[in-house]
């Protein structure tokens, strides 16, 4: 851990103060030596003559005494360079002086080894770690930023949804209301219609099975004079073509529409019919203006401006109109 590293830097710097100062206690009796030989070599030397031994003696133990002076230097110097590079590397890597250090607490020699063991551990996590992010905490901050804000989006989005989700089924809850009743008007136009084109019969329309009435599809269910109840694909043409026709005017006297274009929706028709459906048509002409594309003669008659293209010569077409007087 960090503080494990730190205790581990303070031992190594109160280790090197402590020899430091043994040192500079040998540099000092070093140097009381020194005085003391050198006192003695002055006595020495008064008595040379006497004594040449013990000066040949003094001078070995000098230089061995200058020997070791160099050597406690040397190591002195060496400490110092190696207190400075703790002292370094506690100001890079712990931001702090070595003075400011807690001082460490007294441990075996296993713990010793054990902590410095934790710290190539923990130098080694730290290579691995690779090259910090020194811009990490700003874009963490952004990113937080950045998610608040699109979390507030998914708020209202969610809200928004179910807004929409709650407008959707009130109208489709309309729309069924609307749809149930335009349905049972159309159905009893469609049977007041039938009876008319007919001259007879019954008719009515029928809901397939759905959940959702609004996409159920719709089945015609027909009963001609004379005939049993049958589906409108058992019909012949002709009574297809009318039981279409009545539909179609059903749903105009539930809602009129100013505009409609019928395209050969007689062809089918005997003349009865064919006149049935004039008359029925005419009931309408007040709300709604027809165009008929038609090839009866009888719903030519029926019809208040004729418009017919002749080609009197070839590739040139030519338009005619007629309007028919009525007595009203």
């Amino acid at each position: 851990s960090l503080q494990d590293k730190v205790l581990g830097m303070s031992r190594e710097l109160e280790e090197s103060r402590y020899r430091s100062v043994r040192l500079d206690e040998q540099l000092e009796e070093f140097a009381r030596l020194r005085g003391e030989l050198e006192e003695s070599l002055q006595r020495i030397r008064s008595g040379l003559a006497e004594k040449k031994e013990p000066i040949r003696q003094a001078r070995k133990d000098h230089q061995e005494v200058q020997g070791r002076l160099q050597e406690t230097e040397v190591a002195r110097a060496r400490l110092e360079a190696e207190r400075e590079h703790l002292r370094l590397s506690c100001r890079e890597e712990l931001d702090c002086e070595p003075e400011e250090l807690p001082d460490p607490p007294e441990t075996g020699e296993d713990r010793m080894e054990e902590s410095e063991r934790e710290v190539e551990e923990l130098k080694a996590r730290v290579r691995n770690l690779g090259p910090v992010n020194m811009v990490a905490l700003e874009e963490l901050e952004e990113l937080e930023q950045r998610h608040g804000f699109l979390d507030g989006q998914a708020k209202d989005l969610q809200e928004s949804i179910a807004s929409l989700r709650g407008t959707i089924q009130r109208i489709q809850k309309e729309n069924r209301q609307r749809f149930a009743a335009a349905f049972d008007a159309i159905q009893k136009e469609f049977q007041f219609a039938f009876e008319k084109l007919f001259g007879g019969g019954q008719a009515q329309l029928q809901l397939e099975e759905s959940e959702d009435p609004l996409e159920a599809g719709v089945d015609i269910i027909v009963q001609p004079p004379g005939k049993r109840l049958q589906s409108i694909r058992l019909l012949s043409g002709g009574e297809k073509a009318l039981t279409a026709i009545a539909l179609l005017f059903a749903i105009f006297r539930f809602r009129p529409t100013p505009f409609c274009v019928l395209d050969e929706v007689d062809a089918a028709l005997d003349e009865a019919n064919v006149a049935r459906f004039n008359r029925m048509l005419h009931n309408f002409t007040s709300d709604t203006q027809f165009i008929l594309i038609t090839h009866s003669r009888s719903t030519m008659e029926s019809a208040d401006r004729l418009y017919g293209i002749t080609m009197e010569e070839p590739g040139v077409s030519r338009v005619l109109s007629l309007r028919l007087a009525r007595d009203h």
